[in-house]
């Protein structure tokens, strides 16, 4: 049984049935480009920072 769905059959190596697995991955690859924007974020206002001879701590 699914752990996701909890409807659907697995296959004995996979905790997710077909369907969630292709949703689980679609969530991963959307949570890794929102902590890749995050992050270059994070680093566009550490750059800033230097730029001001700041650091992050301070502002």
């Amino acid at each position: 049984m699914c752990i996701r769905c909890g409807e659907h059959e697995t296959p004995l190596d996979r905790p997710y049935c077909v369907h969630c697995t292709f949703a689980v991955r679609a969530e991963v690859e959307d949570g890794l480009r929102k902590l890749g924007e995050y992050l270059g974020a994070w680093a566009a206002f550490d750059a800033w920072c230097a730029a001001r001879r700041r650091s992050v701590a301070s502002v």
